[in-house]
């Protein structure tokens, strides 16, 4: 279809335009609509410099590129305003702060979305979580948004370049929604740059390891909700940078290798929901967020009066390297979460027999924990975690919200404990030698609908 546009004879008029077109024709993404489009706009293009012109344009500035944002564009909007509601839409636009054919983690996506607020049950985690999934449905349904399969599991989506395009295309458009995201080429962001962050309500600095500095001059972004800072070679966050943010409510500057400092003073980022600072270099946080990585002071969580989701294990931790490294959760800092009048969610990892026995007593934080890591180096040559106890946990508060377990080193037998977690998803063992079997219990030879509905959830 692209080549009829181009011709033949325009594609064999230069050695290079073939090779050129080809990749002109990738960025199309299959969709016929901007094959023809895109293909009849360079039908007269001979010289291979308008092709790599063209190239950065379609990169860059897809909308300024001819018949994109007269043609292309608005009739792809027409799926985009048929969906139900203002929530909907925002929740589309939000995904393209995500790069270029992104996977995107469904519960990574939802947890943002619950972070800045763009949700009607905000406050009430499950709920808001549930009204995430609706919407996600809602966008696939709608060929918004394509779901993708990883590792066997649906809970992954994409969303198609050209449509990524459009929605920066309708954000432009949107002062109360406008999106600023710097591309995978940017070398750095300068002071005349930052200067375009005062009108934007999200910033997407995302994949492009060539940044390793921001501008020494802080940026005035007021209206600023959500900043992302992912892959990039950036060091740390100079003095004063959160200065003017007083309204952001996700910061998540993950998988930086080499941040390793995030100045925060007192009084900035006073509304901060959301912060995700995995695989980063930082050791510590600085006391405008009153958190600390590696050991958390006393006093400081529990001053975090409206936290409601605590989780100190990643989000997909099955080759997560456990080691003499990796922290626990102490006695002090489960002490303090559960203090906290409204958590309703943690996600926990659990190195000691003191750690186990506190969350053992405490049946409120037994019904807030969703993922949790079990593994005892050092103790376990010298006390046996029963498959008995384990199970008994399991048949209190315990098993309401847990999804993702993982046991490491741990002196059991069995984990006949997983029927009593009806919305296990996700399940982890590793260096257990004394493991003989996974369920110790004659489930009966005819099935029960009991049994039969067991880990509907199990991916």
């Amino acid at each position: 279809m692209f080549r009829l546009k181009v011709t033949d004879d325009v594609l064999n008029s230069h050695p290079e335009i073939r090779e050129l077109a080809e990749t002109v024709a990738d960025m199309c993404g299959g969709l016929p609509l901007a094959l023809v489009t895109i293909g009849s706009a360079m039908a007269s293009r001979r010289d291979p410099d308008n092709w790599r012109y063209a190239i950065e344009e379609l990169q860059r500035y897809p909308s300024g590129f001819e018949g994109m944002g007269t043609r292309v564009f608005p009739l792809l909007k027409f799926s985009y305003d048929r969906l139900t509601s203002e929530t909907h839409k925002t929740c589309f636009l939000y995904c393209s702060l995500f790069p270029r054919s992104q996977i995107i983690m469904k519960d990574e996506l939802i947890e943002l979305w619950i972070g800045e607020g763009l949700l009607r049950d905000s406050h009430n985690i499950a709920a808001a979580k549930r009204e995430g999934n609706l919407i996600l449905e809602s966008l696939k349904l709608a060929c918004l948004l394509e779901e993708v399969e990883v590792n066997n599991s649906e809970d992954f989506f994409k969303m198609h370049d050209i449509l990524r395009d459009m929605a920066l295309w309708i954000a432009s458009s949107q002062g109360a929604s406008k999106i600023l995201v710097f591309q995978e080429t940017d070398k750095s962001i300068k002071v005349q740059e930052t200067a375009s962050w005062n009108e934007a309500v999200r910033v997407s600095l995302w994949r492009s390891p060539s940044i390793d500095s921001l501008s020494p001059t802080p940026p005035c972004c007021p209206r600023l909700l959500t900043l992302l800072v992912r892959y990039t070679m950036i060091k740390e966050f100079e003095n004063k940078f959160f200065q003017s943010m007083h309204a952001l409510r996700v910061l998540d500057s993950s998988q930086n290798a080499k941040l390793s400092k995030l100045h925060v003073g007192e009084g900035e980022l006073i509304d901060l929901q959301y912060l995700n600072l995995s695989n980063t270099n930082i050791c510590e946080l600085p006391i405008g967020i009153k958190k600390n990585l590696k050991a958390i002071p006393a006093g400081m969580l529990s001053s975090l009066l409206s936290l409601r989701v605590f989780s100190w294990v990643p989000t997909r931790y099955a080759g997560f390297n456990y080691g003499s490294s990796v922290p626990g959760v102490t006695v002090l800092l489960l002490e303090e979460l559960e203090s906290l009048k409204h958590l309703q969610e943690i996600s926990v990892i659990i190195l000691t027999l003191d750690s186990l026995n506190k969350l053992k007593s405490s049946s409120k934080l037994q019904s807030c924990v969703r993922r949790q890591v079990m593994g005892l180096p050092e103790l376990s040559s010298l006390i046996d975690i029963s498959s008995s106890s384990l199970t008994t946990m399991m048949k209190g508060h315990f098993s309401q919200n847990l999804q993702d377990l993982s046991i490491i080193n741990c002196s059991i037998k069995d984990l006949t404990c997983i029927l009593y977690i009806p919305r296990l998803r996700f399940l982890f063992a590793k260096d257990c030698p004394s493991l003989e079997e996974i369920i110790a219990i004659d489930l009966h030879s005819e099935p029960s609908e009991e049994n039969l509905s067991m880990f509907l959830h199990l991916n």
